[in-house]
């Protein structure tokens, strides 16, 4: 779409949807099918992983794992992109599964983050799922060396937000049933 800057150095996989506006820093790397509302601002050296979708106006100061919706002044996760991952015919257990990891890593405050990441791994029946194991890989890369660090977002919550979202949640998993 018009308007938008793609910074020195930036490498952008395919099927990318960039909005109005949207502004890449220098050596930002956007993997596939990654979608981005008007006027997102990504600083440089920032990594997007494939299916995630930017809400508009944003600016994503650090890396955004696979599948994540983010958005904000600072951009924080705020769910996973299911509608793009339905428009991209992820099966309904794929996306139940993504779901369930999501909210293992991300949802739950309990132990450090890496600690979730090993349970999760350590499920041969989440690893089972392709999809699974790829936002696995993609959440570790994100906290590797030479990279922006992990989006923040329902780890900050408090106690009462995050138990709303996890109704949500809930909701949407057991609506996929």
């Amino acid at each position: 779409m018009g308007t938008c800057h793609i910074g020195h150095d930036c490498k952008l996989g395919d099927g990318n949807i960039l909005a109005n506006g949207t502004l890449l820093g220098g050596h930002v790397i956007m993997q596939n099918h990654v979608h981005t509302g008007g006027g997102v601002a990504v600083h440089q050296r920032c990594q997007i992983d494939s299916y995630a979708f930017v809400g508009g106006g944003s600016m994503v100061v650090r890396d955004v794992p696979m599948y994540a919706m983010v958005t904000g002044d600072r951009a924080e996760l705020c769910g996973l992109n299911l509608e793009g991952l339905r428009r991209h015919r992820f099966s309904h257990d794929e996306m139940r599964k993504i779901k369930q990891a999501y909210h293992k890593l991300f949802m739950i405050r309990e132990g450090r983050l890496e600690d979730r990441l090993a349970l999760v791994e350590s499920s041969k029946e989440m690893m089972s799922i392709q999809a699974v194991a790829r936002m696995i890989d993609s959440v570790k890369g994100c906290l590797g060396d030479n990279r922006r660090e992990l989006m923040h977002g329902l780890l900050e919550l408090s106690i009462a937000d995050q138990n709303c979202a996890l109704k949500v949640l809930r909701m949407n998993i057991t609506h996929e049933r």
